[in-house]
């Protein structure tokens, strides 16, 4: 009788653990619905975010030498490089990073299935979640993107990184946040993307 008591409870803690899991789902799309993607760019782009009552002041940075203008969360950020070759940030209280390398590289990049390849032959010990990838166009310019998650073992790290092909030559563009911060960040990210600028006259 014991054991058929212990697999009715471990049933029921199934079922119950679904329908969590189902609740927690339609919370986030609810959630979801009440981010005005207008309003977020708007925001960041007049140096104040609001995103799900979470208020995020913004500053456009200038950088690699004039070629790219960026928008990033202003508050507490540390600028760790800012030459004509890398432009590197971090927040540590809000788990955010920012890194532009630009070089002279005029060719086109590899096509984006060769960079996941490559990374996971490269970091064999850590994990990834490919979540959207795909292309724009920002200022006459082709820009890649991917968007993963990285999971480390000790934090899950959101990233996403854009391949930029410039009339200076090519850039990469890294942006990491704790993905325990999602729902304000999946917003602000991509309208941090789709605010970004090449700068100078297009070849």
């Amino acid at each position: 009788m014991t054991f058929i008591d212990e697999e009715i409870a471990k049933k029921f803690k199934k079922e119950r653990l679904k329908k969590q899991k189902a609740e927690q789902e339609r919370i986030e799309q609810e959630l979801e619905s009440m981010v005005d993607a207008d309003a977020v760019r708007k925001g960041i782009l007049n140096g104040k975010c609001t995103v799900l009552g979470r208020e995020f002041p913004f500053k456009k940075y200038t950088v690699c030498d004039g070629r790219f203008s960026i928008h990033i969360p202003s508050e507490g950020i540390l600028i760790q490089n800012d030459e004509k070759t890398l432009f590197k940030t971090a927040n540590n209280e809000l788990g955010f990073s920012c890194t532009i390398a630009a070089t002279d590289e005029k060719s086109d990049f590899l096509t984006l299935d060769i960079y996941k390849e490559n990374m996971m032959k490269n970091m064999k010990k850590v994990t990834f979640k490919w979540l959207e990838e795909g292309a724009r166009i920002i200022d006459g310019c082709k820009v890649m993107y991917l968007d993963f998650i990285t999971f480390t073992g000790v934090v899950n790290v959101h990233q996403n990184m854009w391949f930029v092909m410039s009339p200076y030559g090519q850039a990469q563009v890294v942006v990491n946040y704790d993905h325990a911060e999602d729902k304000y960040w999946k917003h602000i990210i991509k309208e941090i993307r789709n605010t970004f600028e090449i700068n100078g006259e297009q070849a």
